[in-house]
């Protein structure tokens, strides 16, 4: 998103120049120049090329609907949205995945919205002086708003993806190929790339409501207030519903309750969960790892390299079937089978091998309770 503005604001300053200068064009890259380094220092280029979008279908499941910013959506049952909105009910939508294009800009914008736009027109067919402003209207056509308009119309094509929808009915889908698919697939989320223009349309409406207005701050200040009532009267249940959600109090209880943990991790320096791609007991075997620098093989990641982690399982499951265990590494997992073959390939040897919490423990290292 910011890239694509960005663009937008370098194609408007270029079109705005009326000097062509080396430094002005230098100063326009330099932030496009650093984008690969600042990927590289994030991590963006440590999952392959061939797997760092996904592949899963993400970029056409959760895209935007157009009737988004209408109307709230639900994929469901309308009770699951119902408190979206008091004035505007929901409507259903076309893919399972479309909550993530969300985009309901509300009862009170939505008037407001309407308002402007009737009172625009009746000032641009009313006006008689509007062939005056004609040439100023196109040189700031030129200069802003057509690099902007492009911008959140890419945007917008983004966050409703090749399945447009309307609603429950796809209306056309765009054919590509399965090369520029996996590509439009590290946009995943593609539905959140209607923000942009969301917060366009909210600034666009303010701004005209007050060009309409500019002579008359009273009337200005009456419909936008008008307009704030009804949009926090619509949200009400909407904010009060989230709210309640903030404001409940919980406490979070690990599953790892003996002080065998951190008694072993001051033996090893890393642990080793078995299957590396079940990522459900990452967080407790965090919180004892991490205060004590102990290395961690599992973690929930926004994108991964599924070959990184299938050598990862292969490696994992041949040690724990032949009881070869890497020094300093504290092996931990849940299936009974590799605890019983275990315990018969290093049968007589000097070793960790127990169950705590509900979970198999090995290593090379004993650690007594």
């Amino acid at each position: 998103m910011v890239v694509l503005l960005y663009l937008g604001a370098c194609t408007s300053r270029i079109f705005s120049m009326t000097h062509w200068k080396v430094r002005t064009f230098l100063a326009l890259l330099t932030p496009l120049l650093a984008l690969f380094p600042v990927l590289y220092m994030e991590g963006a280029f440590v999952v392959s090329t061939a797997n760092w979008a996904g592949g899963s279908g993400d970029f056409n499941y959760f895209s935007m609907n157009l009737l988004a910013p209408f109307a709230p959506g639900y994929t469901g049952s309308p009770q699951g949205t119902s408190y979206d909105s008091l004035f505007v009910s929901p409507v259903a939508l076309a893919a399972g995945g479309q909550y993530e294009g969300n985009n309901y800009l509300g009862f009170g914008v939505l008037l407001l919205l309407f308002l402007t736009l009737v009172g625009r027109l009746i000032s641009i067919f009313g006006c008689p002086n509007r062939g005056r402003q004609s040439n100023v209207f196109d040189r700031r056509l030129i200069q802003v708003w057509l690099p902007l308009s492009m911008v959140t119309l890419v945007l917008t094509m983004i966050a409703a993806s090749n399945h447009v929808s309307l609603g429950k009915t796809v209306l056309f889908t765009i054919p590509l190929s399965s090369s520029m698919l996996r590509y439009c697939e590290i946009f995943r989320s593609s539905g959140r790339f209607f923000w942009p223009t969301y917060y366009l349309i909210l600034w666009m409406t303010i701004r005209s409501c007050r060009t309409l207005f500019s002579r008359n701050v009273a009337i200005f200040s009456g419909i936008v207030h008008a307009a704030l009532t009804f949009q926090a009267v619509d949200l009400t249940q909407y904010l009060q519903h989230y709210a309640t959600i903030f404001h409940s109090v919980s406490a979070y209880k690990s599953p790892l309750q003996s002080s065998f943990w951190r008694r072993a991790l001051t033996h090893y320096h890393n642990i080793l969960y078995f299957p590396p791609e079940d990522t459900s007991y990452y967080i407790p075997l965090g919180l004892e790892s991490a205060p004590l620098q102990v290395g961690i093989n599992v973690a929930y990641k926004a994108r991964s390299d599924p070959k990184v982690v299938a050598r990862e399982h292969r490696q994992i499951d041949g040690e724990l079937n032949r009881g070869e265990l890497r020094d300093g590494a504290l092996y931990v997992f849940k299936d009974k089978d590799y605890f019983d073959r275990l315990k018969a390939s290093m049968a007589g040897k000097t070793c960790l091998l127990r169950e705590v919490d509900g979970f198999y423990v090995a290593g090379l290292v004993p650690v007594q309770f």
